[in-house]
């Protein structure tokens, strides 16, 4: 494969058009130029251009790995799939996710942990915030400890129910709502009775 010419690309900075003797054109990256030691009327074996190819392939998927990342959390998991979406391969997709994770730059765990805090913060339950890590690809192994940060959502249980109920405990068809509302925020109905046994006793809501 005879490699003719090698040309800025006008809208990529760190990007260049290889122009090769049989008409094609490849987009490749400034530093696969560097790697591959390449230039103006070259020859190129078979090997050495699937290999450039390769190259190639590998540095579009870490750029589009590093751009996920730089603008929104996310998990390994998630970013990974994200990518084979986009077109790249299982094998480019791992490695760079991997590449990312040892920069620091991917922590599963403490995306779990700011997930617990973020639906905690807005007043859903476990159930909610497991729904959450499955979504968004969080390892199973995570989430016990994750949830383990979790604060005591007791209070918040209460404040949901006395709007829910604005003062008529007594009315079973607005308390079987608001219980399946609570349940619906993630909420077990174990948690859901307590509050309740406790929002029906004064004495215990004191406590």
């Amino acid at each position: 494969m005879h490699l003719d010419k090698i040309s800025p690309d006008k809208h990529v900075n760190d990007r260049v058009v290889l122009l090769f003797e049989n008409g094609e054109k490849v987009n490749c990256f400034t530093e696969n130029v560097a790697d591959f030691s390449l230039h103006s009327d070259m020859e190129l074996d078979d090997d050495t251009y699937e290999s450039l190819l390769a190259a190639i392939a590998f540095s579009r998927t870490r750029r589009r790995a590093a751009a996920v990342v730089s603008s929104r959390a996310i998990s390994r998991g998630e970013l990974k799939s994200r990518l084979m979406e986009k077109g790249e391969s299982e094998e480019d997709s791992q490695a760079a996710v991997d590449r990312l994770s040892l920069a620091g730059a991917l922590n599963d765990s403490e995306y779990a942990a700011s997930i617990v805090r973020h639906y905690a913060g807005r007043g859903y339950g476990k159930g909610r915030i497991k729904a959450e890590f499955s979504k968004r690809k969080i390892p199973r192994g995570l989430w016990e400890d994750a949830l383990a940060g979790m604060p005591d959502m007791s209070e918040r249980i209460n404040d949901l129910l006395r709007s829910k109920l604005q003062g008529k405990q007594t009315d079973k068809m607005l308390l079987k709502k608001a219980a399946d509302a609570l349940y619906r925020r993630g909420y077990s109905w174990e948690e859901i009775n307590d509050a309740i046994r406790r929002f029906g006793d004064p004495g215990a809501m004191e406590e």
